[in-house]
């Protein structure tokens, strides 16, 4: 039962419901749910329900905004950063597109290993979220504000400190290195993407951005996940 795509689709509908709460408690909660409902049962989803999960909708009950708002949520009362909800939503996206599916719950190394250099990752050519968030349109990927999570977020404490504003810088360069590598037009076909669309042609965020492109492991999922909530 947990497992149908109805289910999986009202999980869905509770987790954009409760980002959309102005407590932050309400919403890490949510998102620590829902990561532990798709870790555990390893639904099927629709791709039409994974599109709304990212980009949100209208109509029928539907959350006008989805993960891609969420992870770039500017803050009201801090100009130039982030809601503090954002560094969670970006590693949940990121989770998301790298976990592996079809691996066994029961198996303990689902989570990144830094001393397992024989992991390959996740399957990510098996993965729905993964097939959809490299399809999204440039104007539905630019709400995360990639560039605020790269300026703002250098010390990527990750979301376990809820007081943090920054973002997280390593969460947008990993996912901006996906983009460059794999985006998809709405027929599948690759479309280039110019980095600069993310990065706000911010010079230290090319600059970051190169750095972290040189890295032997950017965008080669030799990792599933590699933050904690």
């Amino acid at each position: 039962m947990q497992s149908t795509p109805g289910y999986a689709e009202s999980q869905i509908r509770l987790l954009l419901k409760d980002l959309a709460d102005s407590n932050n408690s309400t919403r890490l909660k949510a998102v620590q749910k829902f990561r532990d409902y798709v870790e555990r049962i390893r639904p099927e989803f629709y791709d039409d329900d994974v599109e709304y999960l990212f980009s949100g909708g209208h109509g029928n009950g539907r959350m006008p905004n989805g993960l891609l708002y969420y992870a770039g949520q500017s803050s009201t009362k801090h100009e130039g950063q982030l809601k503090r909800i954002a560094s969670t939503v970006i590693e949940l996206i990121l989770w998301l597109i790298t976990f592996d599916m079809n691996s066994d719950p029961n198996d303990n190394n689902n989570d990144y290993n830094d001393n397992n250099d024989n992991d390959d990752g996740a399957n990510i050519y098996d993965n729905i979220f993964y097939d959809q968030f490299i399809c999204l349109p440039i104007d539905s990927l630019i709400l995360v504000h990639f560039h605020k999570h790269i300026l703002n977020g250098g010390a990527s404490k990750g979301s376990s400190d809820a007081g943090d504003r920054g973002g997280n810088q390593d969460a947008a360069l990993e996912l901006i290195s996906i983009l460059l590598r794999d985006h998809r037009d709405e027929d599948g076909e690759y479309n280039p993407i110019n980095s600069n669309i993310f990065l706000n042609n911010n010079q230290y965020c090319k600059d970051q951005l190169t750095a972290y492109l040189g890295k032997t492991n950017a965008g080669k999922y030799k990792y599933k996940y590699k933050y904690k909530f």
